[in-house]
């Protein structure tokens, strides 16, 4: 039951093209957060993608900062859409998430592998460009295979093919 409302949510997440409109009435694209850390996990498991986690508090200005200028940044909101799976905690209502997740500073952003591992963290508020290049460099080791794993990779051997 569990697995068949994830993926219904997972659908839901897939086709669903989360927008806003601005002050001039163009469309601007948003990010979608999702709520329950555990289905966010399942869902980067299904993807393949890592996690990112935005750990917040309603009470926070450099949170609340971070949302109303990099969170809204076009290329911020293309690369999390296109490279993670994103999750809001708010650490007043999830203590023991936002302590599981190391989180003594707001805002802080844990990313994590589709397993749950920390890969990375970017504490504070960042400006966009700032934001965008620690988070491409915090998950540039989940994009791709490690090199001794290709390295080691047994070549199949084409001398016994039929």
């Amino acid at each position: 039951m569990r697995l068949a409302a994830t993926r219904c949510l997972l659908g839901a997440w897939i086709v669903l093209v989360c927008s806003s409109v601005g002050p001039s009435g163009e469309v601007r694209p948003q990010i979608i957060w999702h709520r329950d850390f555990d289905i966010a996990l399942s869902e980067a498991r299904l993807l393949d993608r890592p996690v990112l986690a935005y750990v917040t508090t309603k009470w926070c200005p450099a949170c609340l900062r971070q949302e109303r200028t990099t969170f809204v940044d076009k290329q911020v909101v293309k690369f999390l859409g296109e490279s993670v799976v994103a999750v809001q905690v708010n650490a007043d209502s999830s203590p023991e998430l936002a302590q599981r997740l190391g989180a003594e500073k707001f805002p802080v952003s844990v990313l994590l592998s589709n397993d749950g591992t920390v890969i990375g963290r970017i504490e504070g508020y960042r400006p966009a460009e700032g934001y965008l290049a620690d988070l491409a460099e915090s998950i540039k080791p989940f994009q791709q295979p490690p090199s001794d794993v290709v390295k080691n990779s047994p070549l199949p051997d084409e001398s016994n093919a039929p």
